[in-house]
């Protein structure tokens, strides 16, 4: 797996870029299985969120809430399999 940059001028690169710009814009966040998805997987994401570089909140008081990660954070540590 390969980081893309938001600086790329690929068709990947807009895209993420444009992603990326628009979840600025918007609260956009992503649960869990959503962000793991975008980051490279599961393990990835905890360690990113470890790292304080990507924001996540749990928006309901029980154990079991789901987390809501932040979509710009996500979006900014994004990987997209190159074939």
């Amino acid at each position: 797996m390969n980081a893309i940059s938001l600086n790329t001028t690929t068709a990947e690169g807009i895209l993420l870029t444009n992603l990326y710009q628009l979840a600025r814009i918007r609260v956009k966040t992503f649960t869990k299985n959503e962000a793991a998805k975008w980051v490279g997987g599961r393990r990835r994401l905890e360690k990113l969120v470890a790292e304080n570089k990507i924001r996540q909140c749990k928006p309901g008081d029980q154990q079991n809430s789901s987390w809501r990660c932040d979509a710009e954070d996500v979006l900014r540590h994004a990987m997209i399999l190159q074939s």
